[in-house]
């Protein structure tokens, strides 16, 4: 349903979140394809001595601790972009398909730039605020609830410019920022939400695998060996759930992006 405003595309938000969750599930096949190769992280785990299990411990990051942050890194990229291009261009990868070049650079590049504004603002607001409500720093409000409000604040904006990431996923390099801010005009509290819900599922479950390392105390080379692979797990399906999010959300505004162009050259 289209919002009364016709310069604003009005996403729905339930809509996509079910298409997102729907595609999901019935194409696990191929988005496992694209998973398998990268399963390789949790042998370099194994012969590494378990890096990241020891980073969820300690303080101290190690050089192996960094590697392993990296390749998980570079692992969502790929999970990203492949997604995207199997719900936009029905992509069909084959067994043990893998791929990291100039997309997943290009959207690592964009999360950058996305991440370093919102981490700025952030902080201005959050100094502002203290400065003008000259709010205590040992304050429950300035503590805790001041920070949590003011990051969804902005979150809500950066979202909107999150439709860069399927487009340069697809090679679509016409689309800029701009126009991700400016179609989606309107619907930054949806596409938050929408983000934040299609990231809860695989982001609460692998809280409860760090839960039962740590305080289960967790030392057997099988127990590292099972948590280290289902932590991955919810690495692969948390980047692909919220891939699948922004690659229908974009194919929504595109659609009725390119529905207004030919209404008005059909007007004139």
């Amino acid at each position: 349903m289209q919002n009364n405003n016709p310069d604003i595309i009005n996403l729905p938000l339930l809509e996509c979140i079910r298409r997102s969750f729907t595609f999901a599930i019935k194409n696990l096949k191929h988005l496992s394809f694209i998973c398998l190769s990268w399963f390789g992280i949790v042998i370099f785990e194994i012969i590494s001595g378990f890096p990241f299990l020891q980073s969820l411990q300690e303080e101290n990051e190690s050089i192996l601790g960094i590697a392993s942050a990296l390749l998980l890194l570079a692992a969502s990229l790929s999970l990203l972009v492949s997604t995207c291009r199997i719900v936009i261009d029905k992509f069909k990868p084959t067994p043990w398909y893998i791929h990291f070049a100039k997309a997943e650079l290009k959207v690592f590049g964009y999360s950058l730039i996305l991440s370093g504004v919102m981490a700025l603002l952030w902080a201005i607001l959050f100094v502002t605020i203290g400065v003008l409500l000259k709010m205590p720093e040992n304050s429950y409000t300035f503590t805790y609830l001041v920070p949590v409000a003011l990051g969804y604040i902005v979150f809500t904006y950066i979202a909107r410019y999150y439709l860069i990431y399927p487009a340069k996923a697809i090679g679509n390099n016409d689309f800029k920022l701009q126009k991700s801010f400016a179609l989606t005009k309107g619907n930054a509290n949806k596409l938050a939400i929408g983000i934040i819900l299609s990231s809860m599922p695989f982001m609460i479950l692998s809280q409860v695998f760090v839960f039962l390392y740590i305080f289960m105390d967790v030392d057997s080379f099988i127990g590292k060996t099972l948590i280290t692979t289902c932590l991955t797990i919810c690495s692969f399906g948390d980047s692909i759930l919220k891939a699948s999010f922004y690659a229908h959300a974009y194919q929504y505004f595109i659609f009725f992006d390119k529905q207004a162009k030919e209404d008005v050259k059909n007007d004139d």
